[in-house]
């Protein structure tokens, strides 16, 4: 394994406004389209199966479960970018 020099800095509330804000917009603009594609599919199977009053229902369900790897990703993403003045590193307490 290759032993890489850092510095640390400090979580002040500026960095950490920020490491939060990239998280929030694009898990609500992620989040909204995938729950709009698997709502609107959901939907609509369960509408051509004679259960129209059901749509809602299960179109909610599908878009909130589609949140969850949706949220994954992002938080994913999130650790992998390089920001500005910092980026973000899991290190071993070992």
């Amino acid at each position: 394994m290759v032993e890489l020099e850092t510095s640390s800095v400090e979580l002040n509330k500026n960095r950490l406004l920020r490491i939060w804000w990239c998280y929030f917009w694009r898990t609500v603009v992620c989040g909204a389209l995938i729950g709009l594609v698997l709502g609107a599919i959901g939907g609509f199977i369960v509408g051509l199966l004679g259960k129209p009053e059901l749509g809602g229902h299960v179109g909610t369900l599908l878009g909130y479960a589609g949140q969850v790897p949706v949220s994954i990703l992002v938080l994913k993403s999130v650790l992998q970018k390089r920001f500005k003045e910092f980026s973000i590193r899991l290190v071993s307490n070992g």
